[in-house]
């Protein structure tokens, strides 16, 4: 019942979430961030049933998600890394799922976090490899595509643990084709 629409500055300065009653057009501005330089957009932003919302934010320096409820914001993530991508929220067992850099700016992993009561992540996809993730809308599957510089792009379904259920596309490179070309 309500649209949420961000509206950012022409000096990319000062960024609005605005709450929009899509029957009436009326507007409320419900987050404002400003900066000295700019602000980036993100598409990480998920309203929750309470009212409440988790926000996507670089205004550490680094790139974090926080939990806005009455208009407290509470960091869900913190530290001298990025997140990327905000994947699902499961609002039932109160883990918010995203992919990030924590360990090493040369891999992407895929991590859960209490809404709760927020603390260290959780990394459910194996190191040594770039992960992107796709999530079902309540956060019980995930599509799982992972890379290295030894393997080329594997797909696989896991739970919402991180354990591998099965192959979709699993593009195994084993021994002596490592470092071949392939005609």
């Amino acid at each position: 019942k309500t649209l949420y629409v961000q509206r950012e500055s022409r000096d990319q300065k000062t960024l609005d979430l605005l709450a929009a009653d899509p029957a009436t057009g009326k507007t409320k501005t419900i987050l404002t961030e400003k900066s000295p330089t700019w602000i980036n957009l993100s598409d990480s932003f998920r309203p929750l049933s309470d009212g409440s919302f988790i926000w996507w934010s670089e205004k550490t320096g680094h790139g974090h998600l926080y939990h806005v409820k009455g208009g407290k914001w509470t960091a869900l993530t913190k530290g001298d890394w990025e997140v990327r991508d905000l994947e699902a929220v499961d609002e039932a067992k109160g883990l918010v799922y995203f992919t990030g850099n924590m360990e090493t700016p040369l891999e992407q992993q895929l991590y859960a976090v209490s809404l709760r009561n927020p603390g260290k992540p959780r990394q459910l996809t194996g190191s040594g490899y770039w992960n992107d993730a796709v999530m079902d809308g309540k956060g019980s599957r995930i599509v799982v595509t992972r890379s290295s510089v030894d393997q080329p792009k594997q797909v696989y379904i896991a739970d919402a643990a991180g354990t591998r259920l099965n192959w979709l596309s699993e593009n195994a490179i084993a021994g002596d084709q490592i470092g071949r070309a392939h005609v």
